[in-house]
């Protein structure tokens, strides 16, 4: 009889996590943000490092996020380079002309030893 309650009470342990899981997912939206670390009202520019303190890397296709939304690094019309960055908690772009030309679909300038193998 002991056992028995003891085998009730983990399963009624159980149950009540997974019912709590499953409001968490359904009544918080949560998103992606918390995977890059990012809080509503913030802006995360995920090709920030030692070199590209301020996530003006050229050379790397990164993205910018704000809350929701994904903004990525892309090649425009007239063959700019169009790089987003967070200026604090603000979303911003660059543009910037590459010397050897943007490379279009990669959202980056072309490197020296593209195309060269």
């Amino acid at each position: 009889m002991v056992k028995k309650r003891k085998m009730d009470s983990k399963v009624v342990a159980i149950i009540i996590i997974i019912v709590v899981i499953l409001l968490a997912l359904l009544f918080n939206k949560i998103s992606g943000n918390a995977i890059f670390g990012s809080k509503p009202g913030t802006c995360y520019d995920d090709d920030v490092n030692y070199a590209y303190p301020d996530g003006l890397n050229y050379n790397t296709r990164g993205k910018a996020i704000v809350q929701d939304s994904e903004f990525r690094d892309y090649c425009n019309t007239a063959g700019m380079l169009v790089e987003y960055y967070c200026d604090g908690n603000q979303l911003k772009t660059a543009e910037y002309g590459c010397a050897s030309g943007c490379a279009s679909g990669k959202g980056r300038c072309n490197t020296e030893l593209e195309g060269t193998a």
